[in-house]
């Protein structure tokens, strides 16, 4: 089964057509994912297509190929090591004899951390490659440390939430970084997309708080702008979004939560909020933040 790829660039994109698909599968289903319709590839699309491929994978236990991928496309999965995923067969770029391996300046590499050693290097690693793409940001160090705070915030989230035992099956969270230019401003940005494939917000907090409705937006709504609310069943914790916010508005960027059958995007600094509501739901948590 080809399952195509259509207008999904961007956290909050609908998927329930995909989703709808994978519903129906079985066991022994091979299924590729046809990318044949998209213009270009952002780390969100990654993020989402690894959670999806995982949703197929644990339906039909048979790797998921990504077909009708443009050479640039390719490339850029190469470069971003797309092929440490054991669930996923993307085939290699046709390479001429002239060209480099040398990874691209604006490409931090597909992150896949499942503890913590990981993820320190993953943090030590950020700030370098920050540090050279933004050699004369006027905010300095703390600009890069703040993205760290961030990163090891979800990233913590991610591997220590989404699984029910995290001592006998820990989570893994995977994570890329891109530096782009956008059309509206003369300042390059950067972008973090995150994905695991666990339980998602809602059910991480119902382990914890019987009053917790069946409401993917109230979750996340929930856990954006409060503090002191945590999945962890022995209490501590539940800053890690709601500190993410507050940089974020210090930082000028914003942050997009997906999880269950909602997304929320949100600007702290401006206040400005937007949701979505998706028919199907995919599962795990992905985030996205722009600074």
């Amino acid at each position: 089964m080809n399952i195509p790829i259509r207008k999904v660039n961007f956290m909050d994109s609908h998927l329930d057509g995909i989703l709808w698909y994978i519903r129906k599968m079985t066991p022994g289903k091979k299924t590729a994912l046809d990318f044949g319709g998209i213009d270009f590839l952002r780390p969100e699309c990654v993020i989402l297509m690894i959670i999806v491929s995982k949703m197929i994978f644990d339906k039909t236990e048979q790797s998921v190929a990504w077909i009708n991928l443009s050479p640039d496309e390719k490339s850029y999965l190469e470069r971003i090591n797309i092929s440490q995923i054991e669930f996923i067969d993307v085939p290699s770029p046709e390479r001429l004899w002239f060209r480099s391996r040398t990874p691209s300046k604006y490409l931090f590499e597909l992150q896949r951390i499942n503890d913590i050693s990981q993820l320190e290097d993953a943090m030590i690693r950020t700030k370098e490659i920050l540090k050279q793409w933004f050699p004369n940001d006027i905010r300095g160090n703390s600009f890069y440390n703040d993205a760290a705070v961030m990163i090891m915030e979800i990233v913590n989230n991610s591997i220590e939430h989404s699984v029910s035992n995290f001592e006998v099956n820990p989570g893994i969270c995977y994570f890329t970084i891109q530096k782009y230019q956008p059309k509206t401003t003369n300042h390059p940005k950067v972008v973090i997309a995150f994905g695991d494939a666990g339980m998602g917000i809602r059910s991480s907090l119902q382990r914890v708080y019987e009053w917790v409705p069946n409401n993917d937006l109230y979750a996340i709504k929930k856990v954006l702008l409060e503090g002191g609310v945590t999945s962890r069943t022995n209490g501590m914790g539940g800053l890690g979004l709601r500190s993410i916010v507050e940089l974020l508005e210090k930082n000028g960027g914003y942050i997009t939560v997906r999880s269950g059958f909602n997304s929320v995007f949100y600007a702290p600094k401006v206040k400005q909020m937007e949701s979505r509501r998706f028919r199907e739901a995919a599962i795990g948590t992905q985030t996205s933040i722009v600074l």
